[in-house]
């Protein structure tokens, strides 16, 4: 009995590996379509919720598709032209971080810690990065195309998927448990997406407020930051500090400029993470910090950034589907 629960334990383990291998094989086409049909989970129940006040269900489904569209097109347009004022800084970038390496050389008797270099943007290096940057487009595009008709199809026969998917199953116990953990897993994941985005929106509203009261420049860039990485828990508020910290280090012309939105932005996270949500939330939507962190982590190893944002959707279906098969109340998802 020993032995076969090690190889039990073994042939689990390969599994795991060999499907983290293809998943990330084919990451082309099943992130896109995985991510297409998760969404599709969580919009699905709002058209059932609109149908009950008359509201066809294909209108709330087009209304919602087009409201991400145009957001995309929001984001993208406030927050790409940082790339550009990027560029055009870098030789100021590189005349402070000159005179940084200076100083911090300065402490250690003037030995040369930092290798010297006078690199320049010339038109070879252009050309490289446009070609780079051409070379993500063209997948990013094809994939934006397989997630959009995977979301619309799906959206579209939803209801006959379902009754596929019950009409497999042998007993009709069998068909009532899977019908509602499937009930459950759409509940919870739009519960929480509707949650978290009016959070998020809460906090973005109050960092733009907050930067435009105070005179740093981007405000508007800096909150769709906020709204956008604040759905990763502990990696997305980590990631706007780091951006903070940077602007303080190298674009701030003293100490008080530099700190001060990276000391407003911890203020209000810290009121928002411990009051304002934990009130809304509660403990409904609580979760493992570390089952998150870890989430969070091995999505985005295998994924990249998408997977980021898709792994709290696949740790509320976990808990879904172990809370029905272990008769218990599922964990939440945190906010």
């Amino acid at each position: 009995m020993r032995w076969l629960r090690i190889i039990a334990a073994c042939l689990i383990i390969l599994t795991v590996i060999a499907v983290g291998v293809i998943l990330n094989a084919t990451r082309t086409f099943v992130m896109p379509i995985v991510a297409g049909v998760v969404l599709g989970l969580i919009i699905g129940p709002l058209g059932d919720r609109a149908k009950t006040y008359g509201i066809p269900p294909s209108l709330v489904f087009t209304g919602i598709i087009l409201a991400l569209f145009f957001g995309v097109l929001l984001a993208g347009a406030l927050i790409l032209p940082t790339l550009d004022t990027l560029g055009s800084a870098i030789p100021a970038v590189r005349e402070k971080l000159g005179a940084l390496a200076g100083r911090v050389e300065g402490w250690f008797g003037g030995t040369r810690l930092f290798a010297s270099g006078t690199a320049t943007l010339d038109q070879a290096t252009l050309i490289d990065w446009a070609s780079k940057a051409l070379s993500l487009l063209t997948p990013a595009l094809s994939q934006a195309l397989i997630f959009l008709f995977t979301l619309i199809l799906f959206l579209a026969g939803r209801s006959d998927i379902r009754r596929s998917i019950t009409l497999a199953f042998n007993g009709r116990e069998k068909r009532l448990n899977l019908l509602k953990t499937l009930s459950n897993i759409e509940n919870r994941l739009t519960d929480y997406f509707i949650t978290v985005s009016v959070i998020n929106a809460g906090l973005a509203v109050v960092v733009w407020l907050a930067f435009l009261m105070t005179g740093i420049p981007g405000a508007e860039r800096w909150a769709a930051l906020v709204f956008l990485l604040n759905f990763l828990p502990v990696v997305g508020p980590l990631l706007v500090k780091a951006g903070l910290l940077a602007y303080a280090l190298v674009f701030a012309p003293n100490v008080l400029v530099a700190f001060l939105p990276l000391g407003l932005f911890v203020a209000i996270s810290l009121l928002e993470a411990n009051w304002v949500t934990p009130r809304i939330v509660g403990s409904r939507m609580t979760m493992n910090p570390l089952m998150v962190f870890i989430s969070v982590i091995f999505w985005t190893w295998l994924w990249g950034f998408p997977g980021a944002f898709l792994a709290m959707p696949f740790l509320a279906i976990a808990g879904a589907i172990h809370a029905e098969n272990n008769g218990k109340a599922a964990p939440r998802l945190p906010g």
